[in-house]
């Protein structure tokens, strides 16, 4: 399932609306590494490569060519963001729960 499934399933089936923008280069990071083996894929590269790059870049992931390169930081700012979105969608159903 893709992100963009996950973010619209949250709000038909749950009613809540999150901010997935934290996660995002990192899960392009994961991508790349999982399906690419630290490369990014041709399917990431697309028609537009540099669009990939800069998202990453602009999210603290250093890509060398084509290679991304992540840090003990980037690792933690990774959890750290996750567990925020985890904590989110806690909090929100929570409050979607209470509400009716």
């Amino acid at each position: 399932m893709t992100w963009e499934l996950q973010a619209k399933y949250y709000k038909e089936w749950l009613e809540i609306t999150l901010n997935w923008t934290a996660i995002k280069h990192y899960v392009d990071a994961r991508n790349a590494i999982a399906h690419g083996l630290g490369e990014l894929t041709r399917k990431q590269l697309g028609k537009n490569p540099s669009s990939i790059k800069t998202r990453l870049n602009n999210g603290g992931v250093a890509v060398s060519g084509n290679s991304v390169r992540l840090t003990k930081t980037n690792l933690h700012d990774a959890a750290t963001a996750c567990k925020e979105l985890i904590r989110n969608v806690d909090i929100l159903t929570q409050d979607h729960q209470s509400s009716r």
